[in-house]
């Protein structure tokens, strides 16, 4: 049972260390440009063989440096209703070597909305953003919000699902420790090991609750246009207040029309035309 208690008292700094680390081993160079290797094995196991045969295919016209062909084999998959981290990674990838940035960074961002534990997808991600004209500086962040993203992208949300399980039941154990002890000194071991445990259930389960929620609507959307023209107002004649360049990251707001408002990392606001992004 001590050694139950040590480990629950431990558990908050094991992860925050786990989240600085992962954090301080991505690449700082961007000049090494993208991992290059493509997601070999087949991201789902259930459909006919055809839809294996297009993967492999795809997987071997980017190998061929047939970039498009491998896009379009993707493509043809996520018609079909497949989904996944892998295939949204390969699709990056390929986009990135024919130059279309911002096609590599909806399928980055894709990729990271289904898995945010791969650090290829994050790095490579990081070098495609560093290709866009419009580098907009964001507003300073709390650290408790960088604290909770970090933790976040340790895992899945589905990891995250099951770590949620093992902290509460952990948190029982102490309980039952707590109501079973003879000495005080057990009964203060008990509460300790079941309040820790309490507080990291939550924390796993609001990082769970987040990520599901992001898979379902992430909020943001890529500029694909060269030039977009941000308004004043959800109209042509708006006002310009500023242009955004091809693969800029947006938050996205109400939409009124054909017309979407918008939120830059700056915190600057307007209005622009929904053909001119695409939702993440």
């Amino acid at each position: 049972m001590i050694k139950m208690l040590r480990y629950a008292v431990s558990a908050v700094f094991v992860l925050s260390a786990v989240a600085a680390q992962a954090a301080a081993d991505r690449p700082d160079s961007l000049s090494a440009g993208v991992a290059d290797s493509v997601a070999e094995a087949a991201p789902y196991y259930a459909g006919d063989g055809s839809e294996l045969a297009v993967w492999d295919r795809a997987n071997d016209a980017y190998a061929r440096g047939e970039f498009r062909a491998a896009i379009d084999g993707y493509n043809s998959l996520l018609a079909a209703g497949r989904e996944s981290s892998k295939l949204y990674y390969n699709l990056g990838n390929a986009y990135f070597k024919c130059d279309s940035i911002a096609g590599a960074i909806v399928s980055y961002n894709r990729a990271l909305r289904l898995d945010p534990s791969d650090a290829d997808a994050v790095y490579n991600l990081s070098v495609a953003e560093a290709r866009t004209v419009n580098r907009i500086e964001g507003l300073p962040e709390f650290f408790v919000v960088s604290w909770f993203r970090n933790i976040s992208h340790i895992m899945t949300s589905n990891g995250w699902a099951v770590v949620s399980i093992l902290f509460f039941a952990l948190m029982l154990a102490g309980g039952v420790w707590y109501l079973l002890a003879s000495t005080v000194g057990q009964r203060k071991a008990g509460f300790t090991v079941s309040a820790v445990s309490l507080f990291l259930f939550v924390v796993a389960v609001c990082v769970a609750t987040s990520q599901k929620r992001d898979k379902i609507d992430s909020g943001r959307a890529v500029v694909m246009a060269t030039a977009a023209a941000v308004k004043s107002s959800p109209s042509v004649s708006g006002k310009d207040l500023f242009v955004l360049g091809e693969g800029v990251c947006v938050s996205l707001g109400e939409k009124i029309g054909d017309w979407r408002q918008i939120t830059i990392a700056s915190g600057d606001k307007g209005w622009i035309l929904s053909e001119q992004i695409e939702v993440i």
